[in-house]
């Protein structure tokens, strides 16, 4: 029995994963061989890389018509008063 599962790789994600793993990788190197200062100013860009990741692509998922959608229901909310 054969399966043949095609996955799609989303690079977006992959990308973000990847910078934030060689930052983490090259702040551990950075810590013990150069200066431990330093090495913790390069961790900080971790979660740095990671949020960027995440609003960029949280940004990119969100489909144009969001906003009308918003916009009719704070509408009806309201009752057509701004």
């Amino acid at each position: 029995m054969e399966h043949s599962r095609s996955r799609e790789v989303n690079w977006p994600i992959v990308l973000w994963l990847t910078a934030a793993f060689i930052s983490l990788i090259l702040s551990v190197v950075v810590f013990f061989l150069v200066d431990q200062l330093t090495g913790l100013f390069v961790a900080t860009w971790v979660p740095s890389v990671l949020a960027f990741g995440a609003l960029v692509t949280r940004s990119s998922s969100i489909q144009p018509t969001a906003d009308a959608e918003v916009a009719t229901a704070l509408a009806s909310i309201t009752g057509g008063q701004r």
